[in-house]
């Protein structure tokens, strides 16, 4: 599928220590590579293994892809390497997911779907997550993920549900007026906090987020303690988002 100038999207995906994971990763991705207006950006995100070794070799072998890496030297969180990605982009729609086998890479095409039934500037594309049961989502995962919301949402006074499904997907006329990004996974709440406060048409489409997949690379939410911190720099990320979306 060959897609008009306009209507290129960039895809930035982000990598942290995901060196055995690549070679999966650019597997996926080639079940895109007939969409020829794709521009993928993958981001080392500060790893300390040899990611970015591992991406060079991969992109060498897979030259069907219009890939562009990016290195980072230190980690200093989700966010900041989607930030770097989304500026070294250059579609007129941008895009970003996770690198582990948690997320699909395939997702993506209901993003083309959508975009293509609605090129306009004032949308905003997200995944829902849906089966967390049968994709071993444990009873804290779900605590937590719920109660992220909830706090969230009573914070900024916007209903923000399941704010880190992905993949995002919206237009470069809404990234550029952004100014403040956060460094960390509040990211993925504030963009959507920002299209609820924009007016922006949401479209969120069913997305599996398998618990289970993950076989490289590091969560901010592995275990109970992990859980803890990432729910309070939420709430404190949110403070942060109200202050610097009203300055």
């Amino acid at each position: 599928m060959n897609l008009n100038k306009k209507l290129k999207l960039s895809l930035v995906i982000p990598c942290f220590n995901e060196q055995g994971n690549i070679k999966y990763l650019f597997k996926s991705l080639l079940s895109l590579k007939n969409y020829k207006d794709l521009e993928i950006i993958l981001v080392d995100n500060g790893s300390t293994d040899s990611t970015f070794k591992t991406m060079v070799f991969y992109k060498k072998k897979n030259k069907s892809l219009n890939t562009k890496l990016l290195k980072i030297r230190k980690n200093v969180g989700f966010g900041y390497g989607v930030y770097k990605g989304l500026k070294k982009s250059s579609g007129h729609y941008v895009c970003y997911t996770h690198a582990d086998r948690e997320t699909k890479i395939i997702d993506i095409k209901n993003v083309f779907k959508i975009i293509l039934k609605n090129p306009n500037d004032d949308l905003f594309i997200k995944g829902k997550r849906v089966n967390r049961a049968k994709n071993h989502w444990t009873f804290l995962d779900e605590f937590f993920s719920r109660s992220c919301d909830i706090f969230l949402s009573l914070i900024l006074l916007k209903p923000l549900i399941d704010i880190h499904a992905q993949p995002n997907a919206f237009s470069r006329k809404f990234l550029d007026k952004i100014k403040y990004f956060p460094k960390d996974f509040l990211i993925d709440a504030y963009f959507l906090y920002l299209a609820k406060k924009r007016n922006l048409k949401i479209i969120r489409f069913n997305v599996n987020f398998n618990k289970k997949k993950r076989l490289y690379g590091k969560g901010s939410s592995d275990n109970f303690l992990k859980k803890v911190k990432g729910g309070v720099e939420h709430i404190v990320g949110a403070i942060l988002i109200l202050i610097k979306s009203n300055t």
